[in-house]
């Protein structure tokens, strides 16, 4: 082989090895801070994901988790307040505003003008509503002569007289002092004696003498105990059922109270998605305060917003349903193709695998 040829083939290894160097992939993302820059975060009053302390200062679940990200990346946070969630949506798409931390649910509809971050929170959809409270002891009377209040009653004047006409067969030709003469008069005293037994009272002008009959009384006494268990809570929970009883109890009852949600929310697509007409509000407070001026029937919003702003204000006024429904998550919003989302996520993902991610979860949502 000649010299040229030689060195050529050597040149030509030389290359390839170096390209293979070159398109070698990193094992580990790497993500260097960038200290000293300054991001404008838009967000707006949503307790408990963000609000202002007594001392003007943002805070809240996700404003709080916001700081761990921007410690972590060397950020500095210049803080812009919208008075909306459409408007603070806007900034977003508009490219005004950097990141937008605050009660923001991840849709498809919006993902087409922006984009979001990794998850950090359930969004989701729950259901204020007013407790029907009764008029008091008008209201028990009303139930006391309520039909089914009557046919408790009938149930367990059916249930004597079976009992007592059994007894009355089995002791009438052999107890005719007690349960003898006419039928009607024989049946009348057995029923008298099932009504006093079930009720323990046991005057003892009346007892079955042979041994069929005290069997029959003594399986009576028993079942009487359960019986007279059953009929007692029936009668309690008919005399206080009602006294704190919602208006509705579930999601598929919205198409027909009145129902006010938070304007451009989530609530409000899937409102208009299932064709229920509702009253938009600027705030949850302000929804809230419909409610107690009977305004709207129903108050939908973010479950963890409800409870909070219910738990904080309306404790005793309002009750949120225990059932929720559409579920969802939120995360923070940055403008479409934003070098800064790796970043975020990668920060986000190490805040939420922090055991102090739980200790600030209890302090904002409770346990």
């Amino acid at each position: 082989m000649r010299p040229v040829h030689l060195l050529l083939m050597l040149l030509a290894t030389l290359v390839g090895t170096s390209n293979l160097h070159a398109f070698e992939p990193e094992s580990d993302v790497k993500v260097t801070k960038e200290a000293g820059t300054s991001l404008i975060v838009g967000t707006k009053l949503s307790p408990p994901l963000s609000f202002k302390d007594q001392n003007g200062k943002w805070t809240g679940l996700c404003i709080e988790l916001w700081k761990q990200i921007a410690l972590q990346l060397g950020y500095t946070t210049t803080y812009r307040e919208y008075s909306t969630l459409d408007e603070l949506l806007k900034a977003v798409e508009n490219k005004e505003i950097d990141v937008a931390a605050s009660s923001i649910t991840m849709t498809a509809e919006r993902d087409t003008f922006m984009d979001f971050s990794h998850t950090f929170a359930p969004a989701h959809l729950g259901i204020a509503v007013l407790p029907m409270t009764g008029p008091g002891w008008w209201d028990a009377i009303v139930r006391i002569f309520s039909w089914d209040f009557a046919q408790a009653m009938l149930s367990l004047g059916v249930l004597l007289l079976i009992t007592g006409f059994i007894l009355w067969l089995v002791e009438r030709r052999h107890n005719t002092d007690q349960f003898g003469g006419p039928s009607h008069k024989g049946i009348g005293a057995a029923f008298w004696w099932s009504a006093v037994t079930m009720t323990t009272v046991g005057y003892g002008d009346k007892a079955p003498i042979t041994a069929a009959g005290r069997s029959i009384a003594l399986l009576w006494m028993f079942a009487s105990v359960m019986v007279i268990s059953g009929f007692t809570g029936a009668i309690a929970s008919s005399l206080t059922i009602g006294q704190m009883r919602p208006a509705i109890s579930n999601a598929s009852q919205l198409p027909y109270v009145k129902v006010g949600t938070l304007q451009s929310s989530t609530a409000s697509h899937w409102l208009q998605e299932h064709l229920i007409p509702f009253t938009n509000y600027e705030s949850t407070d302000a929804g809230l305060q419909a409610l107690l001026n009977h305004e709207i029937e129903a108050f939908v919003n973010d479950d963890l917003v409800i409870r909070f702003h219910v738990r904080s204000n309306y404790s005793n006024k309002i009750v949120v349903l225990t059932d929720t429904f559409d579920p969802g998550f939120y995360a923070l919003a940055v403008p479409l193709s934003s070098p800064r989302l790796k970043p975020i996520d990668i920060a986000l993902l190490k805040e939420l695998a922090n055991p102090k991610w739980e200790t600030l979860w209890r302090q904002y949502i409770g346990p």
